[in-house]
């Protein structure tokens, strides 16, 4: 499957996910950078389970287990299930039941906006909550702090930041037939099936693609991948130092989070990164009724936007909680500063006005801010109080024009 078709069907996964939790709401309705030196590293900073001190931390310590190539730099998805919960005043629920009970306005907010603001992992089972995961693996959505999906399938590496303090994942795993070998330390990996194996007949759905044949658990954290290779590839990126949270681009765009303009915007509670170009889908003019002219005028308007947007090297697409709002911020690096404040001017322009590429309607957004931090363009959209965009929902139905340089 070509790479931009199984990011695609990646996220449309996601959304189907999250049209499975709606009958459950039903059922229960009454170039390169400069190099810069890496953060400051500690021991609470390497310890992916320990809470964010700031907001680059929490995604900074799962990128560490992220090789830097080109599968996981084209579409890596960041969640942090603890802080969304926090940030929107819901007591965590521990199984789906919990969630049924849950007042109508927090159930319907689990139901519909956490998985479109934190895009969990496929791996840990959203769109199958009510099958008993945990009894099998030892833990389960419900139990995941953080967590990150890197790359298509079949190399899909996921990576959580809660571990096995207990011992209860060993024993699941073991008992659930899974053989166990030393891997990296402190990790132990747990094997299930040949590499890339399916198994239509798992007494599970999750899992029955080959999406769990590879466990590697510590203490503090839990790596997830078809085969072994995967897995001990993510091992080798953080003890070699050779992951995306290495690389200077993606230090400059998690440097950015912490930016003091963003103090404002509350918690970081989603992120989305891609160093592919952003182009719009021509099957969505094809398919309307315009004459051939129309849609040949409408497609060279898209690639010769004015002024034109400098190259970039990487984008990431944060999703902010305050008390009062919800914030869509872009990070945008570039090469050098110089094209970073052309960037904010030409993005700030473009996003305040844009009319959506699928809808022709503007988006229901605000603007907020625009700033530069060293070669990062960032730019923050306030969302109007009952949208439910997100950028999930944009990337899904490539939405994002406004980047095409």
């Amino acid at each position: 499957m070509p790479r931009k078709n199984a990011t695609t069907a990646r996220m449309a996964t996601g959304l189907a996910a999250a049209l499975l939790l709606m009958a459950l709401t039903a059922a229960c309705a009454p170039l390169a950078i400069p190099d810069t030196p890496p953060p400051t590293e500690t021991a609470e900073s390497r310890n992916a389970s320990a809470p964010a001190t700031t907001r680059a931390d929490g995604p900074a310590a799962l990128l560490r287990y992220i090789p830097d190539t080109s599968n996981y730099r084209s579409f890596t998805t960041y969640g942090d299930y603890a802080a969304w919960l926090k940030a929107w005043e819901i007591d965590p629920p521990a199984d789906i039941d919990a969630v049924k009970s849950l007042p109508e306005t927090e159930r319907e907010r689990w139901l519909f906006t956490m998985p479109s603001q934190t895009t969990p992992p496929q791996a840990l089972g959203i769109d199958n909550l009510t099958e008993p995961v945990a009894e099998h693996y030892g833990f389960s959505f419900f139990d995941r702090s953080r967590y990150l999906e890197a790359g298509n399938p079949p190399e899909t590496l996921t990576v959580t930041a809660s571990g096995d303090g207990d011992g209860a994942i060993a024993s699941a795993l073991l008992a659930t037939g899974y053989a166990s070998a030393p891997a990296a330390p402190p990790f132990t990996l747990y094997s299930i099936r040949d590499d890339y194996a399916i198994d239509i007949n798992s007494p599970l759905r999750i899992g029955r693609l080959g999406e769990l044949n590879r466990i590697a658990v510590s203490e503090e954290m839990v790596l997830i991948g078809r085969a072994t290779e995967v897995v001990e590839n993510g091992l080798e990126a953080a003890d070699a130092g050779t992951s995306l949270a290495d690389a200077p681009d993606m230090q400059a765009l998690l440097r950015s989070l912490d930016a003091p303009e963003l103090t404002s915007a509350g918690t970081l509670v989603g992120l989305i990164l891609t160093n592919e170009s952003f182009t719009p889908d021509i099957a969505g003019l094809l398919l309307g009724n315009d004459p051939v002219e129309e849609i040949e005028a409408q497609w060279d308007a898209l690639f010769n936007q004015e002024p034109r947007l400098p190259i970039y090297l990487l984008t990431g697409f944060a999703t902010y909680r305050a008390p009062d709002a919800t914030y869509l911020a872009l990070h945008v690096v570039f090469p050098i500063a110089e094209d970073a404040t052309d960037g904010a001017e030409i993005l700030a322009e473009r996003m305040a006005n844009y009319i959506s590429f699928v809808t022709e309607a503007p988006l229901p957004w605000t603007l907020e801010s625009a700033f530069i931090d060293e070669a990062t363009t960032v730019i923050v959209m306030r969302l109007d109080e009952s949208a439910v965009l997100s950028w999930i929902d944009l990337f899904a139905r490539r939405d994002t024009v406004f980047l095409v340089n």
